[in-house]
């Protein structure tokens, strides 16, 4: 009988791991049966969808609770198809508060919990630490010094590396990607990259449209290009960049952050993982953030790092700028990027600092590592 896992992610960036990890699933085992939360990233590889992330992708008290019934109907029907129908494993990425609960109910049932994308604990809220504990049967991490926190605390844990690092790309790719946007030789592309959550891009983008018609204005970018995550509606985008009143042209992709990314001289980036992929790429950044007053508000109670972008978490050092709440402001997002790219020496020092996080993140290859871990755990516990 064909093995089943059930596979959650929560937004856009655990969607492009799920996706990619289901596919490495079934190249080593066309016969499992994938299904699960996730977006189009997860159904093109081949997991049959249950929910879309477009329903779950929020962060914040606030946030949550403006999509607080769609999330607790989603939950309340995944644990009502694990008590009904158990999967050989349960596999959650990323996406903690919404998992974590999720699986205190397979471990009530005898599912085996498998994590990919651990939750950062090494950034806010450590004590959630003792439910994973509780409530986690194998923990595959992305970065090498997550490995020792979860020892330490009898969880066991398998570094992978990080799968941004199998995304490849051709100068043939490149070139089909300018001509296919009618990119010159030489013009400088300012990369947008306003997040993967509705609230955020609205919170972020007419902010970052402001800044991007400055910069332009004063001659340092020639075109403004911006990437929408696949999970946001371009409705929303076209809605935040024509009431913007912009004099400058934006070209809008979807589902293109990389390729957006690599004709870039320089980006603004919403905090998340999107700020590893344009380290990982070499694209210099401002990392730029906002939420609710009440949610930063218990923010500032709860991060423990000293930083929030993860280019500067993962270097232990401000590698890129951070412009959070009430310094995400055109001018200084202006300021940095003016500064960055009229200055060799801050120029080449950035992309250094990139340089040395993307040799932190060991080989390319991580997605086959962590399916072939799914699948000796699965079967090891299969034969037990």
């Amino acid at each position: 009988m064909p093995r089943r896992l059930f596979i959650i992610a929560g937004e856009a960036s655990g969607d492009a791991h799920g996706g990619k990890l289901a596919a490495a699933l079934l190249a080593r085992d066309p016969t499992l049966i994938l299904e699960g939360t996730g977006g189009a990233a997860m159904e093109k590889a081949g997991v049959r969808l249950r929910h879309d992330i477009r329903h779950l992708g929020v962060v914040g008290v606030i946030e949550v609770l403006s999509q607080w019934r769609g999330i607790w109907r989603a939950y309340r029907h995944i644990c009502s198809h694990l008590r009904t129908d158990p999967p050989a494993a349960l596999i959650l990425i990323d996406y903690p508060d919404f998992n974590l609960r999720v699986a205190r109910v397979a471990r009530r049932l005898g599912i085996p919990v498998i994590y990919y994308v651990s939750p950062q604990i090494w950034a806010w809220r450590p004590a959630r630490i003792k439910a994973i504990a509780a409530r986690v049967d194998l923990m595959l991490v992305l970065f090498a010094f997550e490995t020792d926190l979860y020892r330490a605390a009898g969880v066991p844990c398998r570094w992978v590396g990080h799968p941004l690092l199998d995304e490849e790309s051709s100068a043939t790719d490149r070139e089909t990607f300018a001509a296919r946007h009618q990119l010159a030789s030489g013009e400088r592309v300012l990369a947008l990259l306003p997040g993967s959550r509705a609230l955020e891009v609205s919170r972020l983008l007419p902010t970052m449209l402001a800044a991007a018609e400055r910069l332009c204005a004063e001659g340092l970018f020639d075109r403004v290009m911006l990437a929408a995550a696949p999970s946001i509606d371009m409705g929303l985008i076209d809605g935040i960049t024509a009431s913007a009143h912009s004099r400058v042209r934006v070209t809008v992709t979807s589902g293109e952050a990389s390729e957006v990314l690599r004709v870039a001289r320089a980006a603004v980036v919403a905090s998340g993982t999107a700020t590893l992929q344009a380290a990982v790429i070499g694209t210099p950044l401002v990392m730029v953030y906002r939420v609710a007053p009440f949610t930063a508000w218990i923010g500032r109670r709860l991060i423990t790092s000293p930083h929030l972008a993860l280019v500067n978490v993962v270097a232990g050092r401000r590698v890129v700028p951070e412009l959070v709440q009430e310094a995400m402001t055109v001018e200084n997002i202006v300021g940095e990027l003016g500064n960055l790219v009229s200055d060799e020496t801050k120029d080449r020092a950035m992309r250094d600092g990139l340089a040395e996080v993307r040799a932190t993140l060991g080989a390319p290859g991580a997605s086959a590592r962590a399916a072939d871990a799914i699948l000796d755990h699965v079967t090891r516990g299969a034969a037990a």
